[in-house]
This record gives C-alpha cells, sequence and structure tokens, in this order.
C-alpha cells in the first residue's frame, strides 16, 4: 500500500516557502536601501505621483544651482561697486581748489590721487568671477576698459584722451587776436577799433561747435544802444553804439556759456580815471575813445576767461565727450584734429581714437536685462552691468580730466586750477534724479532679495516635497526589521516543520 504526501515535499508547501523567501529578500533590499521597491513599476498607482514630485525636486534643485551662482556674482559686483562709489566721495574730498601747491610733475596732490583711484577704478570694472567679466554687458569673456595708459596716451596710432582734450582746446580758444591785446578770445572776434560801435561776434558760422557763447547782455549806459541778433541765450552777436558819453559808474554785463554749460560774466563800468582799474573802462574824450576803451576793457576780460575758465571747461567737455560712449555711441573728438577754425565734432573710429570701453555696447538690450538668471518658474532676475554707463563714464571723466593737465606756478595757471578743479569735485557730486552708482547698487539688491526669496522658498517646498516622496517611496526600517525577523522565523519553523515530516517512513508510521 503507498501513502503519498510521505517522505516528500508536495507543490503547496514549497511554494508557500519560495513565497516567504522572496518577502525575505525583497525586505532586506527595502532594509539596505531604504526604499519600497527599486523600479516606479513596483509602486503601483502611486508612481504617477512619485514621477511628479521628482520633476519637481530636480527642478528645485537647478533652481538653486542658478541662485547659487548669482549670489557669487552679485556679492562681487556689490564689493566692487561700493568701493567704487567711495572712490567719488573720497575724490571730492582730496580735491582743494585753493591748494595750489605744485610737486615736481607740475601737477598737484589732488591729480595724484585722482590718477591712483582712476587705475584702481579701471581694476574693478575688470573684475571677474571665475573668468566671466562683470561689467560687460553681454561680452562676458572681454575685458571691459583698457588699461590706463591706452586710455590716456593712446596706442597703435590711435588718440587717447590728452591728445583729444589738446585738440579740443585748441578749437574752442580759436585763433590768437593780435590787437589790441595778443589773447586768444574763444572764438569771439571784435571789431575794428576807430569806431563809436563795439561789436562782439561769434564768427562764422555762429553756429559752430566751440569756444564762448554769447548768453546774454544787459546795459544801464547814458547815450549808447544795445543791439543783440540770434536767438536769445545764444546770440550770434551784438553791438554797443555811444552815441555820447556814459555817466561814471554806469555798466554793462556780459554773460559768456562756456563749453561745459557754464557761464563766465563780466560787468564792467565807466570811469573818469585813467588807467581805469580792474572792471572799469575809462570815458573818452569821445564817443570814438570811449568805445575803442571799453573794447579793449573787454578783450582783457575775454582774455582772462580763455586763461582761466574756458580750458578748465574744455577740459571737462572733452574728457565727457571722450568717455559718452553708451547705447553704441563712439567717443567725440575735433573733426580735423587741432585746428583753432574746427566747426564740428566727429565720432572717433576704432582706427584713429581709442575706444576706452570694449564690452557690449548694444542699443537693443538695456543694460541689466544682458545678464539674467532663472530662480524660479516664473522669476529671472536682471544683474547685468556695462562699464560705459553714465554713472561710471562720468566718474571716469572727471577723474580724467584734473589727471591729464599739468601747470606752472603762475597766477593764471593757478586761476586755471582752481576752475578745473571746482568742475571735477562738482562733477562727482551725485546729482538728484540722474543715475549714479549707488542706484545701479539699489536695482542690484533688488534682484539679489528676489533671488534670496527665492532661495528661501525653493528650500521650504524641497523640504515638503522630499517628505512627500520619501512618504510613498520610502519605508521606516524599523517595522522593516521587526517584518523581516518575524519572516525568518517563520519560514525556519516552516523548514522544521517540513523536516519531521519527511522523517516519516511506512515503518514508522506502522
Amino acid at each position: 500500500m503507498n501513502i503519498s504526501g510521505i517522505g516528500q515535499l508536495n507543490n503547496s508547501e514549497f511554494d508557500y516557502l519560495k513565497e516567504i523567501r522572496g518577502q525575505i529578500e525583497q525586505l532586506k533590499l527595502q532594509l539596505a536601501s531604504g526604499k519600497k521597491a527599486t523600479t516606479y513599476g513596483k509602486l503601483g498607482t502611486e508612481r504617477g505621483i512619485v514621477i511628479n514630485f521628482r520633476q519637481e525636486l530636480s527642478q528645485i534643485t537647478s533652481y538653486q544651482s542658478s541662485i547659487q551662482v548669482v549670489d557669487v556674482r552679485l556679492r562681487l559686483m556689490e564689493t566692487n561697486l561700493k568701493r567704487i562709489s567711495e572712490m567719488g566721495i573720497e575724490g571730492r574730498g582730496e580735491i582743494e581748489p585753493n591748494s595750489f601747491l605744485l610737486q615736481e610733475n607740475g601737477k598737484v596732490h589732488a591729480q595724484v590721487s585722482s590718477e591712483m583711484m582712476m587705475k584702481e577704478m579701471i581694476g574693478l570694472l575688470n573684475g571677474d568671477v571665475a573668468g566671466r567679466q562683470m561689467f560687460s554687458g553681454q561680452s562676458v569673456h572681454t575685458k571691459p576698459v583698457v588699461s590706463f595708459d591706452e586710455m590716456i596716451l593712446g596706442a597703435n596710432g590711435k588718440a587717447g584722451l590728452k591728445t583729444v582734450t589738446d585738440e579740443r582746446l585748441v578749437a574752442d580758444l580759436g585763433p590768437v587776436n593780435t590787437a589790441p591785446l595778443p589773447t586768444s578770445m574763444g572764438r569771439l572776434t571784435a571789431s575794428a577799433a576807430g569806431a563809436s560801435t563795439v561789436t562782439i561776434s561769434r564768427g562764422y558760422p555762429p553756429s559752430h561747435e566751440f569756444g564762448m557763447r554769447i548768453k546774454s547782455i544787459s546795459e544801464g549806459l547814458s547815450n549808447a544802444t544795445l543791439t543783440q541778433n540770434g536767438t536769445a541765450g545764444d546770440y550770434d552777436d551784438f553791438s554797443i553804439a555811444f552815441t555820447g558819453q556814459p555817466t561814471a559808474n554806469e555798466g554793462i554785463t556780459v554773460a559768456f556759456e562756456l563749453p561745459d554749460g557754464s557761464t563766465a560774466t563780466t560787468q564792467l563800468s565807466a570811469t573818469a580815471n585813467s588807467p581805469p582799474g580792474k572792471y572799469k573802462f575809462t570815458i573818452g574824450g569821445t564817443p570814438t575813445q570811449t568805445a575803442d576803451n571799453f573794447r579793449t576793457a573787454l578783450i582783457d576780460e575775454i582774455g582772462s576767461f580763455t586763461k582761466q575758465e574756458l580750458p578748465a571747461a574744455s577740459n571737462v567737455r572733452a574728457a565727457t565727450d571722450f568717455f559718452t560712449t553708451a547705447n553704441g555711441t563712439a567717443p567725440k573728438r575735433v573733426t580735423g584734429g587741432a585746428d583753432p577754425n574746427a566747426t564740428s565734432l566727429i565720432d572717433g573710429t576704432t582706427a584713429n581714437t581709442v575706444s576706452w570701453y570694449a564690452g557690449d555696447n548694444g542699443t537693443t538690450v538695456s543694460s541689466r536685462n544682458t545678464a539674467q538668471g532663472r530662480v524660479d518658474s516664473a522669476i529671472n532676475v536682471n544683474y547685468g552691468v556695462r562699464a560705459n554707463e553714465k554713472p561710471f563714464s562720468k566718474q571716469l571723466a572727471m577723474f580724467g580730466a584734473l589727471t591729464i593737465q599739468s601747470f606752472t606756478n603762475t597766477d593764471d595757471e593757478k586761476d586755471r586750477y582752481f576752475e578745473l578743479a571746482n568742475r571735477v569735485r562738482e562733477g562727482l557730486f551725485k546729482e538728484i534724479g540722474d543715475p549714479n552708482i549707488d542706484s545701479i547698487r539699489t536695482e542690484l539688491s533688488v534682484a539679489h532679495k528676489a533671488a534670496n526669496n527665492a532661495k528661501i522658498r525653493h528650500t521650504q517646498t524641497f523640504g515638503m516635497l522630499e517628505g512627500l516622496r520619501d512618504g510613498i517611496e520610502g519605508v521606516v526600517l524599523e517595522e522593516v526589521a521587526i517584518s523581516l525577523l518575524t519572516l525568518q522565523t517563520r519560514l525556519q519553523a516552516s523548514f522544521l516543520a517540513t523536516a519531521r515530516i519527511n522523517e516519516l517512513s511506512l515503518a514508522n508510521f506502522l
């Protein structure tokens, strides 16, 4: 008689043991990886949710990486901009117009300081982060500013600031007047002596670019007629016709506009004294003699302007034109070079004039938009800067105008320095409503804050999503360990029971 099922393992028992063994292996994987499954398919209906969570976490990681790059760049940019802003303040403090103590090189202390700060400013504007230029707009691999020596002295046949400034001064001073005084008149001309009418004119064409413009004339002279031709505030000429003799202390005031937009004013009054003294003209024996005396006194005053105020104004204007290159503009210089009869400015070409700014100078993209960082799904922070923006170019122009000049120890030269120093000092002040370096810093700080706010949001969102993902994907290791021990115990018990059964034989059974 056969007894089936005794002495061999039936299929149901084998499947049961195999199932337990499979569960144990799965629990071992979960214990080692901390995950419920090694594939999304084994997560069942929740796999779609996990995939979405992972995509969002990956996107946040990408944003966080972008924010980190933006943060580093903005921190370094702020450091450089802060120092550049401080130099403007320091530069004003160094300039004392009434301090005229010349050094061996014909410069005063303020000029030496300006040169040092200009060189430092060039270095800061050429700052980079890991080879990426911070102040070059979209041209991130191009240094935005040329060297100090090239900027000032030129290179490779190209004119630098010194040459451009010298050319401008020649054009602003104009031809030298020989009579009655050997002086330049700032492109003005005076009628000949020997007539009772004195005429001061801007020459031809009166709309030319250079020299002094006739801004206003007011007179309170007896027996004199004033005639003005041209546009108010920018007259082509004016004439004073002496029909008789003026009374002592009666006078005339003439205001001239200088190349930088400032005003030089002289007031001459009649006197019976001869010589008349400063700001006076002698009443002659006839109206013609009085006219000649007035003409000589006025030419003398204009001559003092061309030694002091005009050169200073010309230097500042030339430096401003040289450094103003934003929005694709080229440095300006005199048409025809050092020509006392020049009438216009021309764009300096890359072949004959130094382009001090070598970075991106496009017109279609604003400076801030030349560098962007994606910090959120709907937020780009813009933090581009071009070194030729007005706040930088203006400060460089002021430092440059002061730095390149040299002086001699005379009264006229002292007064010329006084005029130049005052203009540079004023130019370094922040004008209300005008873009300045601190306003650029403010714009960048807004971008920095937006990036930091996004970073905080991402950190919070990342933690929440990670927790939700782990709640679906992950396991509680303690629970897995307990389950594993339970199954191992059950498996051992099953093996033991099976072994006992397999020990049975017909002999033992009987």
